[in-house]
């Protein structure tokens, strides 16, 4: 263990046998002495030279002690060094000026030897605690400013709607929190794109390819359990701090934060705590996003629920009368349903359910939105599509369910039908709900009619007794 230095002691007097005297009266193991024969010596020295106390003869040629002090006192290097001035004035006038220019005290010639050690020891003693209480308010003042950066970044990172605008938050503002040259945030598992970093800036060098880097050495134990397998570690690279720091939260291991610092700049406690609000801010982004997914997804075919045709047909609506475009509604119903869940069980009416979602998803365009309604009945928004070409895609539909074999023998089905009803806007309604009721109202028409078959709204049944709303 490296042992504290001693305190020293600057003794300034152009007479070389006052220094004598002065080093012979403070001779003792608690301090260091230096010496200078002249102000501008004292000056020179102590810009590269540290001092915890200066006794300083006034009477000197060239540069008195009055002006050597103002110099100090002008200078923040030296500005909180203590003054002690020696001298062989008694006037109060020399005192008051003394005082006025900066210096702490004064002791006057012949020196007593108790008097000048007791002196030295006094304000060296309050040098010392002032110089503490100045290193604890600045660290305190460092750690309020630290936790005030992470406040903002917390807040930027809470304030992130989706993990992209998370991660491109986390870019912006985690190079100037945390202080390192060069970072990267790596995904673990599924999430994981190859070897390609989601966030990452400066060169970006970093040893290996995720995980532990070659020569790390574990960091101080933390208060939760390091992921087995990814823990915290730090090495050095090029003469550079390299860390590895594992994201996780509830458990759940969700990426790596690696960062490369300069030099010693590495604050460890801010490395954990700023890894902490990522993974905390990711996995609260992604369950966000989870959430959402579940409530507008039918959980069992995977399709847009009616909460979110509801929503979005509105939406399309709207857009369709902007652009003056056409759009298309089908709505499709398993033929005799009940019966197969009667006959079958219901595992296998959901294994019907979700072959038909399958379907519908491999059929349809990229801009289509298919929906589970309820039940055995499904909806297909199409956009920008006049009803006669819906009309066509529904048959392609309806034919392509007919020859859909579900399960395997001797439990196959392989006779499952669809009706469908067609409705489009702006030729049949003009709003959503009503869009949706004569779609439903064709459906209805296409059941009557012998059911597996494609109904258009207006179209004309042969013995159908109802006429088209």
């Amino acid at each position: 263990m490296l042992e504290a230095s001693l305190p020293e002691i600057l003794l300034v007097d152009d007479v070389e046998e006052n220094l004598e005297v002065l080093a012979n009266l403070l001779s003792t193991d608690a301090w260091d002495l230096a010496f200078a024969t002249s102000g501008e010596e004292a000056l020179a020295q102590l810009a590269n030279h540290r001092a915890d106390l200066i006794l300083l003869d006034i009477n000197m040629p060239g540069l008195d002690g009055y002006g050597v002090c103002k110099r100090l006192k002008a200078d923040a290097r030296t500005a909180q060094i203590p003054v002690i001035f020696l001298t062989g004035r008694t006037a109060l006038e020399d005192l008051t000026r003394g005082f006025a220019v900066g210096a702490v005290d004064y002791i006057t010639k012949p020196f007593q030897r108790e008097e000048l050690l007791a002196r030295v020891q006094t304000h060296l003693e309050l040098y010392q605690a002032r110089s503490t209480i100045a290193a604890q308010n600045r660290d305190l003042q460092h750690q309020l400013t630290t936790l005030e950066a992470l406040n903002a970044f917390a807040l930027v990172l809470q304030q992130a709607a989706t993990e992209t605008a998370l991660l491109d938050s986390i870019g912006q503002h985690l190079p100037p929190l945390c202080g390192a040259d060069s970072g990267q945030i790596r995904f673990m598992g599924a999430r994981q794109a190859g070897d390609a970093a989601v966030v990452a800036w400066g060169d970006g060098r970093f040893p290996g390819a995720i995980g532990p880097m070659p020569g790390c050495q574990s960091l101080l134990p933390r208060t939760t359990p390091t992921p087995i397998g990814v823990p915290a570690c730090s090495s050095t690279l090029d003469g550079n701090t390299c860390v590895c720091l594992p994201l996780y939260h509830q458990q759940e291991l969700l990426g790596v934060l690696r960062l490369r610092f300069a030099g010693s700049r590495f604050d460890q406690a801010l490395a954990h705590t700023t890894a902490d609000l990522i993974a905390m801010a990711l996995y609260n982004c992604r369950l966000r996003e989870e959430l959402h997914r579940q409530s507008i997804h039918d959980a069992l075919t995977g399709l847009y629920n009616r909460r979110f045709l509801d929503d979005q047909l509105h939406r399309e609506l709207r857009r369709a009368e902007r652009d003056n475009a056409p759009v298309s509604v089908l709505i499709l119903d398993l033929d005799h349903f009940k019966g197969i869940n009667d006959h079958f069980g219901h595992p296998t009416g959901d294994a019907v359910l979700v072959a038909l979602a399958r379907l519908l998803g491999e059929n349809i365009r990229s801009e289509d939105i298919a929906c589970r309604s309820g039940g055995e009945e499904f909806v297909v928004v199409l956009p920008r599509t006049p009803a006669t070409t819906a009309r066509e895609r529904a048959e392609t539909l309806r034919r392509a369910v007919a020859a859909l074999a579900v399960g395997h023998p001797p439990h196959r089905l392989d006779h499952v039908t669809v009706s469908i009803g067609v409705a489009g806007f702006p030729h049949h309604a003009s709003g959503a709900d009503e869009l949706l009721r004569i779609a439903d109202q064709a459906l209805y028409r296409a059941k009557r009619g012998g059911r597996n078959r494609v109904v258009m709204a207006n179209e004309i049944l042969v013995g159908d007794p109802d006429q088209a709303v």
